[in-house]
């Protein structure tokens, strides 16, 4: 019985331990947007970061999900600060807008629109002049057919 509490109080411990560790990644995180920095900051691997995600230990998914979340935010705050202020330490607006970009795709990727057929009739020229290779064609029935890759 002895055994098994001490047992118990080390896996506690453990757990703990853990979950400190996961508290400073995620903290870190929140600071710097990144894993690499975010794993360097805390002390931690990234072998760390990434069984605590596989397994969902200590609630870590949703926690870290969170996390990058707040730093999203967090870009959109400095974009708004920067418009709100335009005379004061901007910083790089390059660099943040790329960072608004790669935090959030879903909203601040280029939207793409060819509008421009000359790629297609240029195509059907070139399949009359000479047949395309099988392991290109379906490329080209692609592009004939609007589609960008």
């Amino acid at each position: 019985m002895a055994m098994l509490k001490g047992a118990e109080r080390r896996l506690e411990t453990r757990r703990k331990m853990r979950i400190e560790k996961q508290d400073a990644f995620l903290k870190a995180f929140v600071k710097f947007g990144t894993v690499a920095y975010a794993v360097e900051a805390a002390g931690c691997s990234r072998k760390s970061i990434y069984n605590w995600d596989h397994d969902d230990q200590e609630g870590f998914k949703e926690r870290f999900e969170l996390a990058r979340h707040e730093w999203r935010e967090k870009l959109e705050r400095r974009m708004i600060e920067r418009l709100e202020d335009p005379e004061g330490n901007r910083g790089s607006d390059v660099l943040l807008m790329f960072a608004l970009k790669g935090a959030y795709p879903e909203k601040y990727k280029d939207a793409v629109v060819v509008t421009d057929s000359s790629a297609k009739d240029l195509i059907a020229r070139l399949r009359v002049i000479k047949p395309a290779p099988a392991e290109i064609e379906g490329d080209f029935r692609a592009i004939a057919e609007g589609d960008s890759r």
